[in-house]
């Protein structure tokens, strides 16, 4: 668990994260043709459907775009995926009011400069282990996973274990 109040961690209707550096360990794979190749792992795919299970949102904002993105975070189920946005925290605040929800509700979850404005902006941000200076100094959470290799379980398994949820029994 994180060194953070469970009544604030039990709070959290909607996670919001960044993709290169968070969902992926922010490497870029170039092939032939500008092909670009990405990896997600499977854990935070998992991380997914338990948030959801138990009704907390989940949504990405990120800077580039990538139809493998938008394949893998619509297959996961996440509520909206924005791409090629320069401005987070104006997305941020557009996609709160879309569901309704304060800011206070919200975590989001950045590894870098560009995430900083709209860390600063919700009611709990997170950064991976791996994460920039910038988003660490601006996160109230440092995830003990790097980029890539799992911060969003982590963070959906203190989130349930907040709410009283086991995240570690498989019966649905």
């Amino acid at each position: 668990m994180p060194d953070i109040p469970r009544e604030t961690l039990a709070t959290v209707a909607l996670v919001v994260t960044d993709v290169d550096g968070v969902l992926t360990d922010g490497r870029l794979y170039i092939g032939q043709d500008n092909l670009v190749l990405k990896s997600f792992t499977v854990r935070d795919g998992q991380a997914c459907a338990l948030l959801h299970r138990y009704a907390i949102t989940t949504a990405a904002i990120t800077g580039r775009s990538d139809a493998g993105v938008t394949q893998r975070l619509e297959a996961l189920g996440m509520s909206s995926v924005l791409q090629g946005i320069t401005d987070k925290a104006h997305a941020l605040r557009q996609l709160a009011a879309t569901q309704a929800l304060p800011l206070q509700h919200v975590l989001y979850v950045g590894d870098d400069l560009p995430d900083v404005p709209a860390m600063r902006l919700c009611g709990l941000a997170a950064a991976p282990a791996d994460a920039h200076p910038s988003a660490r100094h601006a996160a109230q959470w440092i995830t003990k996973a790097c980029g890539g290799h799992g911060v969003l379980r982590e963070i959906a398994d203190a989130l349930l274990d907040a709410r009283g949820i086991d995240p570690h029994d498989p019966r649905p």
